[in-house]
């Protein structure tokens, strides 16, 4: 402890006050909008990993005048612990005239006999919420003397009165997006500070999979480091919600600092995408959630409305690693229950892009498609702000599941290249090892049916269907169709003109079962053949019948 004329202050942790060494990339946009002489108070507040610290001390470096660093703990709660240790930070700077008193207002006092400018940096103020410690924070920046400019870090909003500050224009506040690492930073840290650079479609892929989350960007680099570049890029494409550093990160800095039950809210909620308090009380049979939505936005807990607070929406990262907590948990029935549940609330509250995204994840194609023949039109574009200009984007193509819904619908209607265009895209997008492969299989099986050389390199597949489509480039005589696949050989034989070959082959007992496409296709055949024999009865019927049960 230190006396001054007699006053005894609390004591000094000497480490708060020592400013972090960092190594990051240099981001100008951010550190030049914060060493604005026009703001007087400066907020960036955002979730855990988001870069807060490192911008900063890259402020604090590059300020040009003296500067003190102040790390908040949990343990300065009371306003003696918060005033003796900005006390402290203030004479690192040279200023050994500070006193040791316990009060704000005598700190306030001495500031404002010093016209030298300062900036004081002061991080973690989270620890101090609803303190005696905040609300002289409060009074510190309400009545700063001119000299003095604060840069205050923190996960969630303070208690600070700032309208007077705003509308004089003299407070500028960062979150959550503006931290977020654009494309072109991506690249510019892959490649310029880390010294292991990545292919403009991985650099794209991992963005948008971390969300340009800074922390995730961190750990996807320790996870991949040394390794050749095309293991790092097979790594981007393999990155998921289930990575383990990223998991045991938000596991041990987030979702295990929640009580039970808010934990519990988002897991479930995470179905739903786009979050509204209705919605989640309809889904959750309960009251309130529109307050709880609010109030993780307000603590900045990766959560975010772009409409004032009509809806939510929890940063990738976040979602992704809840959406696979909840199959952890749940199950997968039960978590394919839950989200055709919220598909329903979703299509009723007219959500038409979240409900087609929740059906597909609940595997209800049907309504997938029926979504899409419904509301295709509106569902085509949106516009997006971009980093440059506002851009239109295909909204389908913003989802892996709504992309790989849409690739199986222009299967089905047999445009059979921009399927495979929609499967490659859908793949590109997904980030679970799952939905991925469906993606692989649905683009080689589409693949097949183009020519050789059309469209996007896809999987090889041996299948059935591999076989026939490869048998159909020519048709083979009679000794050719041997050895080949019942169906195969049935159709051969009919193009060929050989209708009893054709017939034996398509009642091959093999082709009996009612269920698969082999099936469905032996049925299509067998009745297209008794058309051709004429002994067909009641054919339209037949036909309708094959149809339905191909598209169940």
């Amino acid at each position: 402890m230190s006396t001054t004329h007699g006053v005894v202050a609390a004591p000094v942790i000497v480490q708060k006050l020592r400013r972090p060494q960092v190594s990051a990339l240099d981001r100008p946009r951010l550190v030049h909008s914060l060493l604005s002489p026009a703001t007087g108070v400066c907020l960036v507040v955002a979730p855990a990993g988001s870069g807060k610290t490192t911008l900063l001390a890259q402020v604090a470096a590059a300020c040009g005048s003296p500067a003190a660093w102040y790390t908040v703990g949990q343990e300065d709660v009371s306003e003696a612990a918060l005033v003796a240790h900005l006390a402290a930070a203030v004479a690192t700077t040279g200023d050994t005239a500070v006193p040791a008193r316990d009060r704000m207002e005598d700190l306030l006092l001495h500031l404002q006999s010093h016209a030298e400018p300062l900036l004081l940096v002061i991080d973690d103020v989270q620890e101090i919420a609803g303190t005696q410690a905040e609300a002289a924070l409060e009074r510190l920046v309400r009545l700063r003397p001119p000299s003095l400019r604060l840069l205050i870090g923190s996960r969630r909003l303070p208690a600070l009165n700032l309208a007077r500050l705003t509308a004089a224009g003299t407070v500028l506040s960062l979150g959550q997006d503006d931290l977020r690492f654009r494309t072109w930073e991506v690249e510019q840290l892959y490649r310029g500070h880390y010294g292991e650079p990545l292919s403009p479609e991985a650099v794209a892929a991992l963005a948008r999979r971390t969300g340009g989350w800074a922390a995730g960007l961190q750990l996807f680099h320790l996870s991949t480091q040394g390794k050749r570049q095309i293991e790092r890029e097979r790594a981007v494409s393999e990155l998921s919600g289930r990575s383990r550093l990223i998991r045991s990160y938000l596991t041990e800095n987030l979702v295990d600092e929640l009580p039970p039950a808010r934990r519990d809210f988002l897991v479930r909620t995470a179905t739903l995408g786009v979050l509204r308090g209705d919605l989640c009380d309809e889904l959750l049979g309960t009251q309130g959630s529109g307050a709880v939505l609010a109030e993780l936005e307000h603590g900045h807990f990766f959560t975010t409305s772009a409409d004032d607070g009509r809806t939510y929406r929890y940063h990738q990262v976040l979602a992704s690693h809840l959406e696979v907590l909840l199959v952890d948990e749940l199950g997968e029935q039960q978590a394919r229950l839950l989200y055709a549940r919220s598909a329903e609330l979703l299509e009723r509250a007219g959500l038409s892009a979240a409900a087609l995204r929740a059906y597909a994840r609940a595997d209800r194609w049907p309504d997938v498609a029926r979504v899409l023949r419904q509301t295709e039109s509106d569902l085509a574009w949106e516009w997006e702000d971009g980093d440059l200009e506002p851009r239109r984007i295909p909204l389908l193509a913003r989802d892996a599941w709504v992309a790989l819904s849409e690739a199986r619908r222009l299967l089905r209607q047999g445009e059979i290249a921009a399927a495979v265009d929609g499967f490659a895209e859908a793949e590109e997008l997904a980030d679970d090892p799952t939905l991925i492969s469906s993606c692989r299989r649905g683009r080689a099986t589409a693949a097949i049916w183009l020519p050789a050389g059309a469209g996007r390199a896809a999987p090889v597949d041996s299948g059935p269907a591999a076989v026939l489509r490869q048998a159909l480039r020519t048709v083979p005589d009679q000794a050719a169709c041997a050895g080949q696949p019942p169906l195969v050989a049935a159709l051969l034989h009919l193009l060929a003109g050989r209708v009893a070959q054709a017939r034996a082959a398509a009642d091959s007992p093999s082709l009996t079962w009612d269920v698969g496409w082999e099936s469905l296709g032996a049925r299509l055949l067998r009745a297209a053949l008794d058309l051709l024999e004429g002994v067909a009865t009641q054919p339209f019927q037949q036909l309708d019948q094959i149809a339905a049960d191909a598209e169940a």
